[in-house]
């Protein structure tokens, strides 16, 4: 069966086909340049398969919005490795819902999303305990945020951009 399913420029695929893939319960999805989909497919996938996912990357997914993000965290708990970059309606509760919920994360990326209110980033390890790496470069977050966070870091966790 199939574990894995990644599909670059996506553009031209219908919300019935990403509700067909929810139905394979894949580990890994990866859709990337997908600015069909509409949110109402994606919280639908989350909904019918989130438990399963691992490792989601939905770089430059135009309707990813809070929403989304809420559903998310509450549907997909067993994520390892979650690339939001370019989603440019992410916004700061979003991600303070995934950092609260999905647990396992491992990698973070969030590049280039407008999020500007750093305070998640102090007690990360804490709240994440397993992440290693968190990738926040081209957000708005000030660089002293960044810098402090850096310092306050015990263990193993790598923040990018390196300041």
């Amino acid at each position: 069966y199939l574990n894995s399913l990644e599909i670059w420029d996506c553009r031209y695929l219908s919300d019935s086909l990403l509700l067909t893939i929810a139905t394979l319960n894949l580990k890994e999805l990866s859709l990337q340049i997908s600015s069909r989909f509409s949110k109402n497919a994606l919280l639908e996938y989350f909904l019918g398969n989130g438990i399963c996912l691992e490792k989601l990357v939905l770089e430059y997914f135009k309707e990813f919005a809070t929403e989304c993000a809420e559903a998310l965290a509450r549907n997909c708990p067993n994520l390892i490795y979650l690339d939001l970059s370019f989603c440019k309606k992410m916004e700061g509760k979003g991600l303070i819902e995934i950092i609260t919920h999905c647990k396992k994360l491992e990698v973070l990326e969030i590049i280039d999303v407008p999020i500007s209110d750093g305070a998640f980033l102090l007690d990360i390890e804490k709240t994440l305990p397993s992440l290693h790496q968190l990738d926040v470069r081209g957000t708005r977050i000030p660089w002293s945020v960044i810098a402090d966070a850096r310092e306050n870091i015990r263990g193993h966790l790598k923040i990018k951009p390196e300041v």
